[in-house]
């Protein structure tokens, strides 16, 4: 069955707590076109460092304000075993920087300026092929998110997925499947997610990333354009002597950007975006799940870019 696996990838990456996908949305680097399409050896490596800058961004319950600054850095590879089977693998590392105004000198539990919170996780999905039709896809994912001096047991959690790919044709195919995720301080949660693929012409490709959705326009060879839409959640686990000891902080997002994406070699691509984040809150509970605050924020810019380089 030979499709690219992105749309189940990114849904499982995106999806599973505590980590998630930054604003640039890089293609997941575990799920790369397969091989007997782009010429390269199987066993192959992506490397995909990231960067996005949110500007400031008013919360509703004060007069208070913040801005982020992300770093992301994603590393992958597809393992062909057999002809029907295939493993892919992906390790995800993201670094926060919230700068808070109008707080005093301690933000919720965390300095003023938070540079030390991060989420990372590893992930593996197996695809096997049962025809030329089908295909059964299974995986999961370890994940862990915290300011770095967090115990480190309090900041796992972790998801399974199971889907059922069907390919319609060689330019439309879509994978329904349940997700099953661990979070922090709340039920786990088990959700049905659907993974869509659809080449709509030579230039245009609408496909499903994780909570969301991407429309590509192939402008020329080396450039394309690109419309993205995204729900992003984040969930930090705090210090032991924070001011909310060992407590959580939830970011929720909706990020919709706007990006060129140049493509001067089948090895090298590199993006860049504009665009706002839509539908943000922040939330902070106590060790034992009881609530702090629990606040939107105004609609805020974003801008970005990433580098994807295969090895």
């Amino acid at each position: 069955m030979k499709q690219s696996h992105a749309l189940v990838l990114g849904c499982l990456m995106a999806l599973a707590q505590p980590a998630a996908a930054g604003e640039t949305a890089a293609p997941s680097p575990a799920a790369p076109t397969p091989a007997a399409e782009s010429g390269r050896p199987p066993g192959w490596l992506a490397v995909i460092p990231a960067y996005t800058h949110q500007f400031d961004a008013d919360l509703d319950g004060s007069d208070a304000s913040f801005s982020a600054d992300r770093w992301r850095l994603d590393l992958g590879t597809r393992l062909p075993l057999s002809d029907a089977l295939t493993i892919a693998i992906g390790l995800e590392g993201e670094w926060s920087h919230y700068s808070f105004d109008g707080l005093g000198d301690d933000v919720f539990g965390l300095n003023r300026d938070a540079d030390d919170l991060m989420v990372a996780q590893l992930g593996a999905l197996a695809f096997y092929d049962l025809d030329d039709t089908w295909q059964l896809v299974l995986g999961g994912t370890v994940s862990w998110g915290g300011d770095l001096d967090a115990d480190f047991g309090d900041g796992l959690g972790g998801s399974g997925l199971f889907g059922v790919a069907y390919r319609f044709s060689p330019r439309f195919s879509v994978t329904p499947g349940v997700l099953a995720l661990a979070r922090m301080e709340d039920d786990a949660l088990v959700i049905p997610v659907l993974g869509l693929d659809w080449q709509i012409s030579d230039a245009w490709r609408l496909r499903s990333i994780g909570p969301g959705a991407e429309l590509t326009w192939k402008a020329a060879d080396s450039w394309s354009l690109f419309l993205r839409g995204l729900y992003r959640p984040r969930d930090f686990r705090l210090a032991p002597d924070a001011a909310v000891p060992s407590g959580v902080l939830r970011e929720r997002t909706f990020p919709v950007s706007l990006g060129v994406e140049w493509s001067p070699t089948s090895r090298v691509s590199a993006t860049v975006f504009g665009g706002a984040v839509f539908g943000g809150s922040l939330r902070l509970t106590e060790a034992d799940g009881q609530e702090v605050f629990d606040d939107d924020f105004d609609v805020a810019p974003i801008v970005g870019g990433s580098l994807r380089v295969l090895f």
